[in-house]
């Protein structure tokens, strides 16, 4: 067990939003980076910019700083940040500039890159990339069309309750997409996804409520080329 004279566990939470927090575990060297000696909110343009300063080489710092960027819709200025924690393996880091590369958000469109950058950070878990990798696959997005493929994908994320792959599961069951129609699980799976908070869940919850007897719901509902965006 570390000693907390010599090397104890500290961290620095980096408020983005309150569903989507940053806590960097850190090992105490001598003197502590300037940056973990105070807090940040990072919904403030202020505090963005005073942690973009400081980041330095920290994967986490630069992470935090980067997704705040990114929220606030200050592309170009995420982008730097987004690249450095990428390129030291962080998941989270390509699953933002997946997003960005895709929808051409302060780079040039590119869903090539946005595949690329997808399939490396599921093969590293990442819920929100292996969701999305799983539509891409689906609707033959920069790769050909592969159902199983998305299928897989959208079953593994929805297995890890991430609430926008369990929605899509459950439009899969009611439209009969990948897998047979079945409008019991699609219940199931859109109730879930509420109690998750995705509110798209809703929306469907209510049409496949509403349908009568013979009712035939388009496959899917998102057109051609387009994936659902957080």
């Amino acid at each position: 067990m570390f000693s907390p004279k010599t090397c104890g566990v500290t961290s620095v939470t980096f408020a983005v939003q309150p569903i989507y927090p940053f806590v960097v575990p850190l090992c105490m060297p001598s003197k502590q980076p300037d940056y973990q000696m105070r807090k940040f909110d990072l919904t403030k343009k202020r505090d963005l910019d005073a942690l973009s300063e400081l980041a330095g080489d920290s994967m986490e710092a630069n992470l935090a700083v980067g997704t705040g960027y990114f929220r606030t819709k200050r592309y170009r200025d995420a982008l730097p940040h987004l690249e450095y924690a990428a390129s030291l393996g962080s998941s989270d880091a390509k699953a933002h500039l997946a997003e960005m590369h895709y929808y051409g958000f302060g780079v040039e469109e590119d869903k090539a890159e946005a595949f690329r950058l997808n399939t490396e950070a599921a093969e590293d878990g990442n819920l929100y990339s292996t969701y999305t990798l799983g539509m891409m696959y689906l609707r033959g997005v920069a790769t050909e069309a592969d159902p199983e493929k998305a299928l897989e994908l959208i079953r593994r994320a929805a297995a890890r309750k991430y609430p926008q792959a369990i929605n899509a599961l459950g439009t899969f069951y009611m439209t009969g997409t990948c897998v047979e129609r079945d409008l019991a699980e699609a219940e199931r799976l859109f109730t879930e996804a509420m109690g998750l908070g995705d509110r798209r869940a809703s929306a469907n919850l209510e049409t496949l409520r509403n349908l009568k007897d013979g009712d035939v719901v388009e496959t899917m509902v998102l057109p051609k080329g387009r994936i659902p965006r957080r």
